[in-house]
């Protein structure tokens, strides 16, 4: 099995974080407005779910709403069991 977060994966995150440099928030609105640098690669559908890393499925959030998408995200996974 080949790194996700090899080479391939750092070069993607800079060309997203360039592209979009301002988190839309998660839930969308959470800044209030405010400009939050986006500093994380997201996986829309995450990688422990057969998501791959491409262009498609990743965009920029800051640090915190990647956190709570995450959070939210195992949660959904475990009370889907």
């Amino acid at each position: 099995m080949t790194n996700p977060y090899g080479r391939g994966h750092q070069l993607l995150r800079e060309r997203v974080l360039a592209q979009e440099q301002w988190c839309p928030g998660y839930p969308v609105g959470i800044h209030d407005g405010a400009p939050v640098r986006t500093t994380q690669l997201d996986h829309k559908i995450p990688l422990a779910r057969g998501g791959h890393t491409t262009r498609e499925n990743v965009g920029g959030l800051c640090a915190g709403c990647n956190g709570r998408k995450a959070l939210d995200d195992r949660v959904r996974t475990w009370r889907n069991r």
